[in-house]
């Protein structure tokens, strides 16, 4: 499938770029955490992935409560809550990155899942 010799070459040549800019890997080569990661990055990931789920729970109930005004309004918003990024969004219903963030910018505050200016 993948010629291994070329594989392995491409591959160091990526992480010697990597190391150079700073990065550190969090996991081992065979995708296990290694010993030394900081606990408090794993706790983070941990925090951020309850508040995404909690996120997405009130927005998928607003989806199915909410009265929206035009349809375009609730494809935006159905796709939004599948977790498709606003330009996929914009370009598979043929309208406007600017549009779909106006509209998903606007029902997250009406679903309270952002603060109101």
């Amino acid at each position: 499938m993948y010629n291994n010799k070329k594989f392995n070459r491409l591959k160091a040549v990526w992480d010697k770029k990597l190391a150079a800019s700073g990065f550190e890997d969090i996991e081992n080569s065979d995708g296990t955490l290694k010993a030394t990661t900081d606990t408090r990055t794993i706790r983070q990931a941990l925090i951020d992935k309850e508040e995404r789920e909690t996120y997405y729970s009130i927005a998928r109930e607003f989806l199915n409560t909410h009265g929206f005004e035009t349809e375009l309004e609730r494809n935006v918003w159905k796709d939004h809550c599948d977790g498709a990024g606003r330009l996929m969004i914009a370009k598979k219903l043929g309208t406007t990155f600017y549009r779909v963030n106006k509209i998903i910018t606007t029902l997250q505050k009406l679903a309270k899942l952002r603060k109101q200016k």
